[in-house]
């Protein structure tokens, strides 16, 4: 790590689509939405760099950059893919998420899911995730995250909304 390179906490909440909000802080407060979306998106192709997010106003002084449900995990996944000129501390979901994208991405490629019929007729994406292909702590993980999307806990089994998918 550089002792002059500036630290960015990240934390995101998901939305019930599947949506990563994200906001970011420094030292000096909120960081606006515009100099997290460049900084935390420098180097992600498919959000071309950062430009095709869209930002939120919550507050006068909070900012969140919109990332599409189908780019969460993709994100999230690839460490490699945060910007090497700033020192970057994930916090909440955002490390919840990061934690568990990996494991999530090999579950996609080995189809250790199925999708949620009820949540399709509802006109909604959700998927049943194999309990059995998940170790102790990406189903923790699991839990607290969907936990926070319902307002409580979440049996392995249990519909989850596709921002894990």
């Amino acid at each position: 790590m550089n002792a002059y390179a500036d630290t960015l906490t990240i934390q995101a909440s998901l939305t019930e689509q599947g949506d990563a909000l994200i906001f970011g802080a420094s030292a000096s407060g909120y960081a606006p939405g515009l100099l997290v979306k460049q900084r935390l998106f420098a180097r992600h192709e498919p959000s071309f760099y950062g430009t095709e997010l869209e930002i939120e106003k919550l507050r006068d002084e909070l900012e969140l950059v919109v990332l599409p449900a189908e780019m969460v995990l993709p994100f999230f996944a690839n460490p490699e893919l945060l910007p090497m000129h700033m020192s970057w501390r994930l916090e909440g979901d955002a490390a919840r998420i990061a934690s568990l994208a990996p494991t999530l991405e090999r579950g996609i490629a080995e189809r250790k899911f199925v999708p949620s019929f009820e949540a399709y007729k509802a006109g909604k994406l959700r998927w049943t995730w194999d309990a059995v292909a998940l170790d102790s702590k990406s189903r923790r993980a699991l839990r607290a995250l969907a936990g926070g999307l319902y307002g409580g806990p979440v049996r392995i089994g249990s519909k989850i909304p596709n921002i894990i998918a």
